[in-house]
């Protein structure tokens, strides 16, 4: 059996995150869930002003459970993963219809 590689982060905080494009799900403000690994961990104030100033609604998670928890409530257009966070959250979201759909991010690891 060979194991899942983790992904390399798909996009760096020093760079502007993409704009928000418009809801899958029919909200007429995009809607992102920033996924930490714990609630010890500060979301990236810079990351959700500048997603916050584009007009997304953003959501700040903490661990693997709140974020599948959220995510699949609320069927958020995007998701920035901390890559601390287990591979299976990313399989998980992928699979699951309220998150399929949702473009993913990996927030890098320095930020």
């Amino acid at each position: 059996m060979v194991a899942a590689r983790r992904p390399q982060p798909a996009r760096s905080l020093r760079r502007a995150p993409p704009p928000p494009a418009p809801s899958s799900a029919g909200r007429a403000t995009p809607l992102i869930v920033v996924a930490l690994a714990s609630r010890a961990d500060r979301a990236p104030a810079r990351l959700l002003d500048e997603l916050r100033d584009k007009g997304a609604v953003v959501y700040a998670t903490h661990g693997a459970n709140g974020c599948l928890r959220v995510t699949t409530a609320v069927a958020p257009d995007a998701i920035y993963l901390d890559p601390r966070l287990p591979g299976r959250l990313l399989r998980q979201l992928q699979s699951h219809p309220s998150t399929a759909r949702a473009s993913i991010y990996w927030l890098a690891p320095s930020d």
